[in-house]
């Protein structure tokens, strides 16, 4: 393990990660309401799932102890409600055998007849379409960027949740690094970025356009029979001359999102140039799907 300045670091670390996008689709036996996280119901099937087909990898990547992190999330396509029988979905993972994201998806595959939330579908099957490998290409310059909060993000600095109208981007990039450093210590090559100095990290960057809100959706618990709050800060603000080094690691946090309840599909950015619906991330994934916009 070796702990370096973040400038230096970050391509390093970020080539010692294995990741690896998968793009499917849910299919249910009738249409059905779509919730705006039904990611985090998709969780929770894939959960059982894998949990009867390979107990083992459930063990190791999908729930392991509460010192290390799972080793993927569930990533939206769209956000908004709907009433349909698809869900097409992303799944992100960062294992470093590579095996979790199949894995997943096969225990999906034999899914047939489980139910799918609380309206009386059932799963009909899992289809697969494209891999990807993901990399790290870097920033480029920008004079303003607009930071999209796609999924509730909820980060708590020194165990208070941060609300919208205190919402710091010092405090994103910091708690991005420490997810990296995390992700990195169990299933990449171990190397961690110093956050000690980092405390001004966005101190020259001006923020303007902010529309920030908070957003509470739920998901229910089988396990534990009640419901979970995936509250978050949603919406959009505007950077003025982004550093590098602040694009690379919002870039990560595309990927890899940031905060609590990221599995669900929580903590989910998009980097948007201003006057466009979006632009390519700076994580190379080729040829998938744009995001939906955020939450309304």
């Amino acid at each position: 393990m070796y702990a370096l300045e973040a400038a230096d670091t970050l391509p390093e670390l970020q080539d010692g990660l294995k990741l690896h996008l998968f793009e499917a689709e849910l299919w249910l036996d009738r249409v059905s309401p779509i919730r705006r996280l039904a990611t985090a119901t998709l969780r929770g099937l894939a959960g059982h799932a894998l949990l009867e087909h390979n107990p083992s990898m459930f063990d190791a990547y999908f729930k392991p102890d509460q010192n290390k992190p799972p080793a993927y999330l569930f990533q939206p396509v769209y956000v908004q409600e709907m009433e349909a029988d698809t869900l097409p979905f992303r799944l992100v993972t960062w294992d470093r055998t590579g095996s979790l994201g199949p894995g997943i998806l096969e225990a999906l595959q034999a899914s047939n007849g489980r139910p799918f939330g609380e309206s009386g579908a059932m799963v009909e099957s899992c289809i697969p379409h494209a891999t990807h490998q993901l990399k790290f290409s870097g920033s480029r310059p920008v004079r303003m960027i607009d930071l999209v909060f796609v999924t509730p993000l909820q980060l708590r600095i020194h165990k208070k949740i941060l609300r919208p109208e205190s919402f710091e981007l010092n405090s994103l990039l910091l708690a991005t690094i420490r997810r990296l450093n995390l992700i990195s210590l169990h299933y990449g090559n171990g190397i961690q970025i110093i956050t000690g100095q980092l405390d001004s990290l966005a101190d020259d960057i001006r923020i303007s356009n902010k529309r920030l809100r908070w957003k509470d959706p739920k998901r229910h618990s089988c396990t534990q029979a009640r419901n979970i709050s995936l509250g978050g800060v949603v919406g959009s603000l505007r950077l003025h001359q982004p550093t590098s080094l602040c694009l690379d690691l919002l870039s990560a946090c595309e990927a890899l999102h940031v905060g609590r309840h990221t599995a669900e599909g929580c903590g989910m950015i998009r980097l948007s140039q201003p006057g466009n619906d979006s632009i390519r991330s700076h994580t190379d994934h080729s040829g998938s799907k744009p995001f939906a916009q955020h939450f309304d």
